[in-house]
């Protein structure tokens, strides 16, 4: 009774240790929670997804870092075990640290302004505080282009804008020349003055055909 006994009781911890053994050789699986949308998720610094994660994904068992990130939040960057035959599941929510921008425009190169600080050239992503934002695109040969922002604490904001090219300048009508007028007064005067001295023998001579009203040159 006793030697029939003792098979009995190994035959669960020979199932429990092949159970162990098999699962030994079998991938783990990850799944990442996340109140957080449109977080991009790295596992081992490769790419996995994005959050909500509908299916988990198929790891090696052992030791693996995880990096969940998105614009205008903290990164979240740790390390999780997988189980072999088992899944982990991890909740991750990331907070937000700033608003984000994103700037294309062509034409390429154009420079990004926010603030009146130079902060690089389209195509250009990146941080930026919250409140009211003044952004500026320009680029050599085209009109600038000008918006107040009001951007808040998480939120991503991307800009695409096509730069128009600057108008040429119409050049003035002869008559609004500022030398033309200049050159006129010192005529008119040099006129005036003669007169005065062709009558120096008799009386000055008052002509009012000769006296013209120019303004002063400020």
């Amino acid at each position: 009774m006793i030697a029939a006994a003792a098979p009995r009781r190994l035959i669960p911890l020979l199932g429990l240790l092949s159970a162990l053994l098999l699962g030994a050789g079998r991938d783990g699986t990850l799944l990442v929670h996340s109140l957080t949308e449109g977080a991009t998720i790295h596992v081992d610094g490769r790419e996995a997804g994005q959050t909500p994660m509908h299916h988990p994904l198929a790891l090696s068992p052992g030791e693996h870092t995880l990096r969940v990130s998105k614009p205008g939040h903290a990164d979240y960057i740790d390390t999780f075990r997988i189980e072999g035959g088992g899944e982990t599941v991890l909740q991750i929510d990331l907070i937000a640290v700033s608003a984000a921008l994103t700037v294309l425009a062509r034409p390429r190169g154009a420079e990004v302004i926010v603030d009146g600080k130079l902060l690089g050239e389209a195509p250009w992503s990146g941080d930026v505080e919250p409140g009211r934002r003044r952004v500026v695109i320009r680029a050599p040969g085209h009109a600038p282009w000008r918006r107040t922002l009001r951007v808040e604490l998480g939120e991503q904001y991307p800009i695409d804008v096509v730069l128009l090219p600057a108008e040429e300048p119409v050049a003035a009508p002869w008559y609004h020349e500022p030398w033309i007028w200049i050159g006129a007064g010192a005529v008119v005067t040099t006129a005036v003055v003669a007169g005065v001295l062709l009558s120096a023998d008799d009386a000055p001579v008052e002509d009012p055909d000769l006296v013209l009203p120019i303004e002063p040159i400020r």
